[in-house]
């Protein structure tokens, strides 16, 4: 028994020690300010806003929950906030939020960090280079970083034990204050339309004196800023994510754009686009979403994706772990063996609409593949006009494959090669961040980029040569 008491307070201090600090990791107000050789430095370890300068440049900002879903600081939501809304009251910001994942953190140095803050150069070099090409203005690129407590234990194989406990964390944390966050920002989006719709509304009506204008007004009215927001989660932050709008989504699915009774137009999503990237949870949770859009048969041709599920076939945490867990968790609820109450929407394959794949050898030295995917308009174009089953798209440098579900459907839950994401928390890859930085793109085209998308027949026959 002796034996037996030892090991067990030995576990028990193992625990103990391995345990992560619930805490605030981010709670200096001075905006820390940086180049890209100083990034990832202790200097600015403490800071909730930071602005990298130079090619590529970016502010991003922090804003922490606990355990229960609440705010550590009012403060520093208020402040991330007032900074984004200071850029925004000078001009168009691309917004990009990102929710981290299981055995995560907002501590510096933590390895999402990194890969948010890649994410965000890759966006900015975007724009700077469209925007320079289109004699534009550069919008600024806002990030902002989703800090909750995905890590709780630092011992190494029993840090896997966590993750049930992680996912109840994170259903919580996405229930509880995450959703006023993301609608202030969303706020900011639709602050800066009403500013552009009223500075348009003005501009006709001093230009119709001598006529109603009546078709011009309505236009002007429903005239759209240029500024776009982005809202990213990877694993349970997918779930944190998906948590605090899908009830959002839904509504909106149903009350879309449509003028008239009976009339369906263009789905709005939450912002311009909500990424998810080999997000923890039961496929269950999207049923009603796949049920709304497979009954809609059709889409305008300019419907943009709303939410865009990236799942790795080598995800085996999602696979075969989180089935596993909820087996034991849903043993004794009713059809609580289903399928898709087991299976994350990933690897639940009656709802899956896309794949994802690297390109050909006979593609990669096609003079056309490059310009393929390198122009935003090129890319919207692309989009609009050849979305149908077995259509291929090329985004990034990757080949996107629509498998079923009506061509141009906003919903798109995409199983990605295991070579581009080869496990759970292996999101780093640098085609898979062009690729997300690509249809960040796509969604965050400018009104006159939609026009100059109309224009692209010969660069998008150009695309279908290429991947046939």
């Amino acid at each position: 028994m002796g034996i037996v008491r030892v090991a067990a307070a030995m576990l028990v201090l193992l625990f103990i020690s391995g345990c992560t600090f619930h805490q605030q990791w981010r709670d200096e107000t001075q905006v820390c300010v940086i180049d890209q050789s100083e990034e990832g430095s202790d200097q600015c370890e403490r800071a909730q806003l930071q602005k990298r300068q130079g090619p590529g440049e970016y502010t991003i900002g922090y804003v922490e929950f606990n355990d229960q879903g609440e705010l550590f600081s009012r403060q520093q939501m208020n402040d991330v906030l007032g900074a984004l809304q200071e850029k925004a009251g000078r001009g168009d910001v691309l917004m990009v939020v990102f929710a981290h994942g299981w055995n995560h953190r907002a501590k510096e140095g933590d390895g999402n960090i990194n890969t948010f803050r890649k994410v965000l150069e890759n966006v900015s070099l975007t724009e700077a280079k469209d925007a320079n090409e289109k004699q534009r203005p550069r919008r600024e690129v806002f990030g902002i970083y989703l800090g909750w407590r995905g890590l709780s234990l630092r011992v190494p194989v029993l840090e896997f034990l966590t993750f049930w406990d992680r996912k109840n964390t994170s259903a919580k944390v996405g229930a509880g204050d995450v959703t006023e966050l993301l609608s202030r920002i969303e706020l900011v989006k639709r602050t800066r339309d009403a500013i552009k719709a009223q500075e348009v509304t003005e501009s006709v009506i001093a230009s119709c004196k001598d006529h109603p204008c009546i078709d011009e007004l309505d236009k002007a009215k429903a005239a759209k800023s240029d500024t776009r927001l982005v809202v990213i989660g990877h694993s349970f932050g997918g779930l944190v994510v998906q948590s605090a709008i899908d009830r959002v989504l839904i509504d909106r699915a149903i009350r879309t754009g449509g003028a008239g009774a009976g009339y369906q137009g263009t789905i709005e999503g939450f912002g311009n686009l909500v990424i998810l990237i080999n997000p923890a949870f039961e496929a269950q949770r999207f049923n009603s979403m796949f049920k709304l859009q497979d009954e809609r048969k059709t889409y305008f041709d300019d419907q943009l994706p709303v939410e865009l599920v990236l799942t790795s076939r080598r995800d085996y945490a999602t696979k075969f772990a989180f089935p596993v867990g909820r087996a034991f968790s849903s043993a004794f609820e009713k059809k609580g063996w289903a399928s898709k109450n087991l299976q994350t929407i990933g690897h639940y394959e009656s709802f899956v609409t896309h794949t994802l794949n690297t390109p050909t050898p006979e593609l990669l030295k096609s003079p056309q593949y490059a310009d393929c995917f390198n122009d935003p308009a090129t890319i919207a174009h692309s989009w609009y006009s050849g979305d149908r089953k077995g259509n291929r798209h090329i985004f990034g440098g990757l080949i996107l494959e629509r498998d079923k579900l009506s061509e141009r459907s906003p919903f798109l839950n995409v199983s990605v090669s295991g070579d581009l994401i080869t496990g759970h928390n292996d999101v780093d890859e640098d085609l898979i961040i062009k690729f997300a930085s690509r249809m960040i793109s796509l969604s965050s085209i400018t009104e006159r980029q939609k026009k100059s998308a109309a224009e692209k027949v010969v660069n998008l026959k150009s695309c279908d040569l290429a991947l046939q």
